[in-house]
């Protein structure tokens, strides 16, 4: 590790072994064994059931988490899947620490985007286990990978922890929860929010550009440019991730097959759906079913990794 890793992290991090971006599927229970390392925990979607030292916590989507090193606790996901964001790393004996410690904590989404960055960084330095699970502390990295990547990554996660004390030094009042976490929301102007909430009520359907500036009184040309500028993504392609990220949660949560889902997102057939979702995710339906379902295994392949110093 550099010198500018040491001193970026100021003390609070010595050496980060894991990172981890799980999709869990409804209805399961994981009980992990204590490690050296903390663990940090976000959810970006759902929400899960703790238990740690005899404590029942639930934590929402948009908290964070911090669970200190030789602690034992279990989690479960309830009726709905969840998106869970992992970092274990070995920290310093730090007061800031301390502050935070078994903590549940709300961000504000400025501060919540730095999980994304570090997600974006290992995925550009570090190679993946599995599906987004990286695990570090063999050092092996990608040779074509942008320089500064990791000290990034250990620039953002002590910004966190920063972020997190002063979160539960001051608290922040808790902004209201959008409907659901697939992609951004509450952007300046409302209509936006209202444009995406309508699209999101009608995933059954194919809604066209023209349809969406009469059902708002707007022109096609106003309502294309304000949302690509606001959102950054032309509305159909906005419509289209919208479509698939609920693909994602109906698969883990496993209560419909492929053609309910795909004539509930407003596809003519099952091939068409299939291929739409390769295309978003690199995975056919039945193959990212099967990678969710295994996630317990990457947990437990992550234990081994991590009760090494």
């Amino acid at each position: 590790m550099s010198k500018f890793i040491n001193n970026s992290a100021k003390g609070m991090i010595q050496k980060i072994s894991n990172i981890a971006f799980y999709e869990f599927i409804a209805n399961q229970s994981y009980a992990i064994d204590p490690v050296a390392e903390c663990n940090l925990i976000f959810i970006d979607y759902g929400e899960i059931e703790m238990t740690i030292d005899g404590k029942v916590k639930v934590l929402k989507e948009g908290q964070s988490f911090l669970i200190p090193s030789q602690a034992t606790y279990s989690f479960q996901v309830k009726e709905s899947a969840v998106n869970l964001l992992l970092i274990r790393f070995l920290p310093q004996v730090t007061n800031i620490l301390d502050v935070i410690y078994q903590q549940t904590i709300t961000l504000e989404r400025i501060h919540q985007k730095l999980f994304a960055q570090i997600i974006y960084e290992a995925k550009a330095v570090f190679p993946s286990t599995t599906t987004n699970v990286f695990q570090i502390e063999n050092n092996q990295k990608l040779t074509d990978s942008p320089i500064g990547s990791e000290e990034l990554i250990y620039l953002y996660l002590a910004q966190l922890l920063i972020f997190m004390a002063r979160a539960k030094q001051v608290a922040v009042p808790e902004k209201p929860k959008p409907s659901t976490s697939l992609i951004k929301r509450n952007f300046e102007k409302k209509e936006i929010d209202d444009i995406i909430l309508h699209m999101e009520e009608n995933l059954d359907k194919n809604l066209s550009i023209a349809e969406l500036s009469d059902h708002f009184f707007v022109s096609p040309s106003y309502l294309k440019k304000t949302f690509k500028k606001e959102t950054g993504y032309s509305l159909i392609t906005f419509y289209r991730i919208l479509k698939m990220e609920r693909a994602k949660q109906w698969i883990r949560e496993d209560e419909m097959n492929f053609t309910e889902i795909s004539c509930r997102l407003g596809y003519d057939t099952l091939h068409h759906f299939s291929n739409s979702f390769k295309k978003y995710t690199g995975l056919n339906p039945t193959t990212y079913k099967n990678s969710i379902h295994t996630i317990e295994t990457k947990l437990e392949g992550m234990h081994d990794g991590g009760n090494e110093s």
